[in-house]
C-alpha cells in the first residue's frame, strides 16, 4: 500500500509511506475471492502472471470479537449523548442471521480449516470479559464498604479528634479547592482545612466553571492558587478525605503510613454517590451536580461537628 498527500495549490502528490504489508481488510477481499497474497507470490516469486479471477459481490466479512462488542453496546443503549443512532432490533435481528449464511458471511479469523488463530481470538476476547465482570463487582464490593455504617462509624471517630483536615483530588482546581472553601465557610469550629492534588504543578487558579458556580453560592475561588500534595501535608493531616477510588490507591501507594486516615469525602452522605466525579471540561450541569454533591458532605460533616463538639 502506498500513500501519497496531494497539494492542491501546485496540483503535486507528495510520497508520505510505503506500507510493506497488506490492509486490514485483507480478509474480505480473500472472501471474495481476491487472493492478494497468492497473486504476489505468483508474480514475485514464480514470475508468473496472476491467473484473472472473477470476485463475488455482496460478501460480507466480520471480526468476531468486534461485533460482540458493538451488539452489547447497542443491546445496553447507554449513550446519553444523543450523538449515537441505534439501529432497531428487527435491524439487529436480521444482521446476526447473516452469521448463518454459507456462501455470503466470513469471519475475519475464525475458519474451519485453521482454527486455532479463531480460537485464541475468542478465547482471548472471553478472558478480558472475564476480568472486566470481576473489576466492575470488585467496584460494586468497593463502594458498599465505603458507603457502610463502618467506615462511616471508623470516620467519624477519626474526625472527632481531628484538628487538621485534607481534602484531595488531582488537580486541586476543583472539587478539593471548593471542599476547603466550603468548610472554611461553614463550620465555625477551630479546625484547620487545607487542600492539595496530585497534579506536578501547582498556584494554579481554580475552574473558571466551578468558579462562577461557586460565586453564585457565595463562595470566592477567584483568587485560588492550587498546591501540589507532598509528604509534609499528608503527615500533618488527621484525616484526608479523597474523591475517587483512584485517589486513595494512589495515596495508599505513595504514602503507605495515610491508609488509617484516608477516606472518601463521599461516604459521609447518603445522598451523595461515593465517588464525586472531576467535572473538569464536562458541561455545566455536572459542575452544578459536583457542587451539590460536596456541600451535601461537608453539611454532614458540620451535623457531625455540631453533635459531637457543642
Amino acid at each position: 500500500m502506498v500513500v501519497f498527500k496531494w497539494q492542491p495549490e501546485t496540483g503535486k502528490y507528495w510520497l508520505m509511506e510505503i506500507n510493506g504489508r497488506f490492509w486490514g481488510s485483507l480478509p474480505l477481499a480473500y472472501a471474495a475471492g481476491a487472493d492478494f497474497p497468492k497473486m504476489l507470490f505468483d508474480l514475485l516469486v514464480l514470475k508468473q502472471r496472476p491467473e484473472s479471477k472473477t470476485y463475488r459481490k455482496n460478501v460480507y466479512c466480520r471480526k468476531l470479537t468486534a461485533d460482540l462488542y458493538w451488539l452489547e453496546q447497542v443491546l445496553r443503549r447507554n449513550d446519553c449523548s444523543g450523538l449515537v443512532r441505534y439501529p432497531d432490533y428487527k435491524t439487529i435481528i436480521s444482521d446476526s442471521l447473516l452469521l448463518f449464511h454459507p456462501t455470503r458471511h466470513f469471519f475475519d479469523i475464525q475458519c474451519w480449516y485453521d482454527p486455532l488463530p479463531g480460537v485464541m481470538d475468542l478465547s482471548h476476547y472471553i478472558n478480558q470479559q472475564i476480568l472486566r465482570v470481576i473489576d466492575i463487582f470488585r467496584l460494586k464490593l468497593r463502594k458498599l464498604w465505603h458507603n457502610s455504617p463502618f467506615v462511616r462509624y471508623a470516620l467519624q471517630r477519626k474526625l472527632s479528634s481531628a484538628n487538621n483536615i485534607l481534602f484531595l483530588c488531582y488537580g486541586n482546581i476543583n472539587r478539593s479547592a471548593l471542599a476547603q472553601r466550603l468548610a472554611e465557610q461553614i463550620i465555625s469550629i477551630n479546625i484547620h482545612f487545607t487542600s492539595a492534588g496530585f497534579h506536578k504543578t501547582d498556584k494554579r487558579p481554580a475552574d473558571p466553571n466551578m468558579v462562577n458556580i461557586a460565586t453564585k453560592n457565595n463562595i470566592d475561588l477567584h483568587k485560588w492558587k492550587s498546591t501540589t500534595l507532598t509528604e509534609k501535608l499528608v503527615n500533618e493531616a488527621d484525616v484526608i478525605l479523597v474523591m475517587e477510588f483512584s485517589h486513595l490507591d494512589r495515596l495508599y501507594d505513595e504514602y503507605p503510613a495515610s491508609r488509617k486516615k484516608s477516606f472518601l469525602l463521599g461516604g459521609l452522605s447518603k445522598q451523595s454517590p461515593v465517588e464525586i466525579q472531576d467535572p473538569y471540561n464536562q458541561e455545566m450541569s455536572i459542575y452544578e451536580n459536583v457542587f451539590n454533591q460536596i456541600r451535601q458532605n461537608i453539611d454532614e460533616i458540620n451535623r457531625f461537628f455540631k453533635r459531637s463538639k457543642p
